[in-house]
C-alpha cells in the first residue's frame, strides 16, 4: 500500500462497481451479456463510474463458484444472451419457451442449466444448417487452439461418463490421454465436441461485444483470476505434470473458519513450471488480459507461500506453508507481456515476506473498510489512513455487506463508532452509501464498491460465505433498484471527491 500511484489508472482518482455478470437483472434466470449488461454500462456512466469489476468468467461446476471452473480459459455458457441469438438468426422467439418466470432475486442454476442448454443446442443445430458452425469454430480455434480442443474434449467425455471427473472414467486410456483412444472418441462423439467449441464461439463473440461497448462508454473491465484450478478440470487433465498428486490447496484457520478452508484444488508443481519458463502461466495471463483491462490476482499471498494439505485430510489444520514462485514468475510474465495491470488480493494472513513481495511487484493491494472498524484502534483500513496506491472496498464478495457487518458483526461500541465515522447517525438505513462516501473522500486511488453496499443491503445481499458449499453466488440485483436517482447520488460523490 506504499505505491505512490497506480500506473494503469486513467487519472489520479477513480471509482467503480463490483457486480458479477450472473447478478445482472434478467428475465431468463441469470444475468447475460445482452441488454442487461449494456443497460448496466449505461447506468455506470450516469453514475460517473470508470470501472466495472465482474469476477471470474469461467464455466462453474459444483457449488456454482466462479473460482472453481472446468477450464481456466472457457467462458460460462449460461451468460450467453438468447435474445442476441434470435437477432443473429440462430433461434426464433418460439425456441425461448416460457423462460420468464424466474426468481428475480436469486439464480436457480439447476433450472437455468436444464432449460438453457437445449436452447443452445438448437442454436448449434441451426448454425450447422446455415453452414456457419464449422467455419466459425475453425476461425475461433486458430487463436485458441492451445486450450479449446482439450476443453471441448473434456466436457464431451465427461458427459459421456455421467458428469464424472476424469479419474473416474471407465476407459483408462482416455483418462491417460492416449492419442489413439482420443481419436476414437472424437470419431464417435465429434459433434458433441464441436457443440462445446461452438458455444465458446458464441460466448466470446458476445463477451467482446459487451466489453467493447463498455470501453466505448469510458468503462474499463476489472477481471479476476483464481490462483488455483480444480482437479475436475480440462487444465489438470491436459497438463497433469503441472499439478501435485499428493497435496491439495487451502488456507489455515482464520476469521472465516476455525479449521481452515480445504479447497481440494491440487497445488502446483512449481519446479516443473520453472523448467518450462512458466509457459502455462504466460498463456493463461495473456488470455485473461485479452478479456479484461485490469486483472485482480486472487489469493496473492500464495505467490509467496501457499498452504499445502496432504491428500486424505478432512480439514486444513495439518497443512504447511511452502514457497511459491515469487518474483521469478512475475519477471517472466513482464518479460513476455510488458506492464502488468494487476490488483493483488492481499487479504487474510499477510506476513512481512508477502508485503515485501507486493512492494517488489509494485502491484496495488486491497483495503477493505469493514476490516478496519474498531473504536480502539486507528486501523490501517480506515479511509483516512489509505495510500494513493490502494484499491479500496467497503466490503467484498466474500465478506458480509457493510451494513450487515455493522449491524450483525460489530459490538455496541464499534457499531456506534462505525455509524459516527461514516456520518450515518441520521440515516443508518443508507449506511452502505455513507461508507462509500467516506471511501470516495479518502486518498485511495481507486474505490470499488459492491452494488450491495451502494444499495445499503444487509444480510439479504450476501454473495458468498467462504467455507460453505451451497447457497452462494446466487444473488441478483433488480433492474428497478438501479434508478437514475441512485446513479445521481453516486455521481455527486464521484464529482465531489474528484473521481468522475
Amino acid at each position: 500500500m506504499t505505491t505512490e500511484r497506480i500506473s494503469w489508472l486513467p487519472r489520479q482518482r477513480a471509482s467503480g462497481i463490483l457486480l458479477p455478470i450472473y447478478s445482472l437483472p434478467s428475465k431468463y434466470g441469470i444475468g447475460t451479456m445482452g441488454e442487461a449488461s449494456s443497460n448496466f454500462v449505461d447506468w455506470l456512466r450516469k453514475a460517473g463510474q470508470t470501472f466495472w469489476q465482474i469476477l471470474p468468467l469461467g464455466y462453474t461446476g459444483y457449488g456454482n463458484c466462479p473460482y472453481s471452473t472446468f477450464s481456466t480459459f472457457a467462458g460460462n455458457p449460461l451468460f450467453i444472451d438468447l435474445d442476441l441469438l434470435v437477432k443473429k438468426g440462430l433461434l426464433c422467439e418460439g425456441d425461448l419457451g416460457q423462460l420468464n418466470d424466474y426468481n428475480p432475486d436469486r439464480v436457480d442454476y439447476a433450472r437455468v442449466i436444464e432449460e438453457k442448454y437445449p436452447i443452445l443446442r438448437k442454436a448449434y443445430e441451426k448454425a450447422k444448417q446455415l453452414g456457419i458452425a464449422q467455419k466459425s469454430i475453425d476461425e475461433f480455434e486458430r487463436e485458441n487452439s492451445f486450450w479449446l480442443d482439450d476443453y471441448a474434449m473434456y466436457m464431451a467425455i465427461r458427459d459421456s461418463y455421467g458428469q464424472k471427473p476424469f479419474w473416474e472414467w471407465q476407459d483408462n486410456r482416455i483418462t491417460m490421454r492416449e492419442q489413439k483412444a482420443l481419436e476414437e472418441f472424437k470419431k464417435i462423439h465429434g459433434d458433441e465436441v464441436n457443440f462445446y467449441k461452438f458455444i465458446q464461439v458464441l460466448f466470446f463473440e458476445q463477451y467482446f461485444a459487451m466489453k467493447d461497448y463498455a470501453n466505448s462508454q469510458g468503462i474499463k473491465i476489472i477481471g479476476d483470476i483464481p490462483f488455483y484450478v480444480p482437479s475436475d478440470s480440462a487444465d489438470v487433465w491436459a497438463n497433469p505434470e503441472l499439478f501435485s498428486k499428493d497435496e491439495s490447496a487451502g488456507v489455515p484457520p482464520d476469521y472465516y473458519s476455525a479449521t481452515g478452508q480445504l479447497w481440494g484444488n491440487p497445488v502446483y508443481e512449481w519446479e516443473v513450471h520453472q523448467k518450462t519458463g512458466f509457459a502455462w502461466w504466460i498463456k493463461r495471463i495473456k488470455f485473461q488480459l485479452k478479456t479484461t483491462d485490469v486483472l485482480r490476482l486472487d489469493h496473492f499471498r500464495a505467490f509467496q507461500n501457499y498452504w499445502a494439505v496432504p491428500n486424505g485430510e478432512t480439514t486444513a489444520i495439518n497443512g504447511k506453508w511452502k514457497p511459491g514462485p515469487r518474483m521469478e514468475l512475475f519477471n517472466a510474465l513482464e518479460k513476455e507481456l510488458g506492464e502488468l495491470p494487476f490488483i493483488a488480493e492481499d487479504l487474510g494472513i499477510i506476513t512481512d515476506d508477502v508485503r515485501e513481495l507486493l512492494s517488489e511487484t509494485g502491484f496495488p493491494g486491497m483495503a477493505v473498510f469493514v476490516f478496519g472498524l474498531s473504536k480502539s484502534e486507528d486501523n490501517m483500513y480506515l479511509p483516512h489512513n489509505l495510500g494513493r496506491g490502494t484499491i479500496a472496498y467497503p466490503s467484498t464478495h466474500d465478506s458480509e455487506t457493510f451494513k450487515q457487518w455493522v449491524l450483525d458483526v460489530l459490538g455496541d461500541d464499534d457499531r456506534k463508532f462505525a455509524i459516527n465515522y461514516v456520518g450515518a447517525k441520521e440515516n443508518p438505513e443508507k449506511i452502505g452509501l455513507y461508507a462509500i462516501r467516506s471511501m470516495m473522500a479518502s486518498p485511495a486511488g481507486l474505490v470499488i464498491s459492491p452494488i450491495q453496499d451502494v444499495l445499503s443491503l444487509g444480510r439479504e445481499g450476501r454473495m458468498n460465505i467462504p467455507g460453505t458449499a451451497c447457497g452462494n453466488w446466487e444473488w441478483k440485483v433488480r433492474a428497478d433498484d438501479l434508478t437514475d436517482t441512485l446513479a445521481g447520488e453516486l455521481r455527486e460523490m464521484t464529482e465531489t471527491y474528484k473521481r468522475c
